[in-house]
């Protein structure tokens, strides 16, 4: 498992590719500018997104995928009404 940086343009791909599989993108944090979000689907990894703070000028995104959800972030999902995955 390992983390990488991801442009906006990569997540956006990254999400039709799951829209295809019938999956869900989702925001589990709310940020000024970008969100934090999981995409996930059946027969795909789930896929976290996290905006990173680096000084008032810049930002960045990663990307980190997970054979199975991780329960801090299926725990996100139930509490926001989604069934567990």
């Amino acid at each position: 498992m390992s983390t990488r940086d991801i442009t906006l343009q990569e997540v956006d791909v990254l999400a039709q590719e799951y829209y295809q599989h019938g999956g869900s993108r989702v925001v589990i944090n709310e940020g000024v500018l970008l969100d934090d979000e999981i995409l996930f689907a059946h027969g795909l990894k789930t896929c976290v997104i996290l905006h990173h703070y680096v000084n008032p000028n810049a930002s960045r995104l990663t990307c980190r995928f997970y054979e199975q959800m991780p329960k801090k972030y299926n725990d996100m999902l139930l509490e926001m009404g989604y069934w567990q995955w």
